[in-house]
């Protein structure tokens, strides 16, 4: 009658065991995972946007200071009694100097109020002093400005020049010019220098939009523009800012952007997301696989702590079903002093008792066959 019943306990709790184990191990370790993902993920990507901005609006101070500069220098030239004297010999040394101190300046030209050139740093240049050098639409121009500048052209070594206009000025009349033309490679240089990953990009542009300056030098030969208008009109509103955003490929870009308030100019550094956000996707990788192993280790650990845990159920287990198929000699032998081992005691008990009850029911039965003979 017993054996129609086998019992298998120690496989069902193993299983039930082993899957809470695993359980109370995954689960903090998903919630961990999930939030130590998303805040390392949103703080390296503030610390990028926060790092370009901080690199734009250095690189756009830079670029101020360096007009700034040419400004300050012609000014204080213009200032001096060997210019603004407006003598020949003089003129010539000073300007001469003035291109070997500052390497910036490429030409530096002595006008008249009239325009004519009186002095130049170019001795081969085309005209010679007393030629007409500038137009009269030209000179209406600059005689309107203490200081002008002209916007940035490609000189005929393609690399970017700027014409600067300072009056001299002598007992508050305009007395001539100086006009400088600037050499930016500096500017250039600035650019290559800011791009950021394998491709990032940099550019500075004008106001209008078209390049100044840009890591692929070809888009400013080709005279390109900058066409992303919400950046274009955060500049002209002296914003700087840096945000995530698509252009108008399709590419999803970081960019960080900031006035050039001196010329109305904008800088701007940008690298696509894919590779900006790279290092937070290799960082989800190896967490997600730290989390597996994780949950593979403690899975093994669960499996045998359980197995420990049941081997004493599965000794009681099978000394219950031995005696279920009627061998009430069998004896569970008890390990340790936990509750298992108690009931393992308590079964070795039951089953002596059920052994004396045994042995009297067949002494009893005897005694009625012998009984039965007899009569």
């Amino acid at each position: 009658m017993l054996n129609r019943f086998p019992v298998n306990i120690p496989h069902k709790m193993l299983s039930r065991l082993l899957a809470s184990h695993i359980l109370l191990v995954t689960i903090p370790l998903l919630i961990t995972a999930v939030v130590l993902t998303s805040t390392a993920q949103d703080s390296i990507e503030k610390t990028i946007l926060n790092r370009n901005l901080e690199l734009v609006k250095g690189s756009a101070r830079q670029v101020e200071l360096t007009i700034q500069n040419v400004h300050d220098i012609l000014r204080l030239s213009a200032e001096s009694p060997a210019i603004n004297q407006m003598n020949r010999m003089d003129l010539r040394y000073t300007i001469n100097q003035i291109v070997y101190e500052f390497e910036i300046f490429k030409r530096i030209n002595v006008l008249n109020r009239q325009g004519r050139l009186i002095a130049t740093t170019v001795f081969s240049a085309a005209g010679e002093p007393g030629d007409e050098f500038l137009s009269r639409s030209e000179l209406e121009r600059i005689s309107t400005h203490r200081q002008y500048s002209s916007e940035v052209y490609l000189s005929a070594e393609n690399l970017p020049v700027m014409d600067v206009f300072e009056q001299i000025v002598r007992h508050n009349e305009v007395m001539g010019f100086l006009w400088a033309e600037v050499d930016l490679k500096a500017i250039w240089a600035l650019v290559d220098s800011n791009a950021v990953g394998k491709h990032g990009e940099a550019l500075i542009f004008r106001k209008d939009g078209q390049l100044i300056a840009h890591t692929d030098r070809v888009r400013v030969l080709r005279g390109e523009y900058f066409q992303e208008e919400q950046i274009l009109a955060d500049i002209a509103n002296g914003i700087a800012d840096s945000k995530v955003y698509t252009t108008r490929d399709g590419v999803k870009m970081i960019v960080a952007y900031a006035p050039i308030l001196i010329k109305n100019w904008g800088a701007v550094i940008q690298q696509p997301t894919s590779e900006a956000f790279a290092p937070a996707k290799k960082m989800r990788l190896q967490i997600l696989v730290l989390m597996v192993l994780s949950i593979v280790v403690a899975a093994l650990i669960a499996f045998f702590y359980t197995r420990k845990i049941l081997q004493p159920v599965d000794r009681l287990v099978r000394g219950i079903n031995r005696i279920a198929s009627g061998d009430l000699h069998h004896r569970v032998e008890p390990v340790g002093k936990d509750e298992i081992s108690q009931l393992a005691e308590h079964f070795n008990q039951m089953t002596a008792r059920l052994r004396n009850m045994q042995n009297k029911l067949k002494r009893t039965e005897r005694l009625e066959t012998l009984g039965k003979l007899a009569s």
